[in-house]
């Protein structure tokens, strides 16, 4: 059996869009990045970005 990436772990049962992966990417490569720098590497709202901070 293959052996899974650890972003596919991050799937199982969850359902992300695909602004919710990039979120959780950069957050992966950067912990201490903050809701500002998110909102200008994703190019979506500050509330989006807090909306979907509520499930990390």
């Amino acid at each position: 059996m293959a052996k899974k990436l650890e972003s596919e772990d991050l799937d199982d049962g969850l359902k992300l869009s695909n602004v919710d992966k990039a979120i959780l990417g950069f957050i992966k490569k950067d912990r201490y990045m903050t809701n500002a720098e998110l909102v200008e590497k994703c190019g979506k709202s500050l509330s989006s970005i807090e909306r979907a901070n509520k499930y990390f």
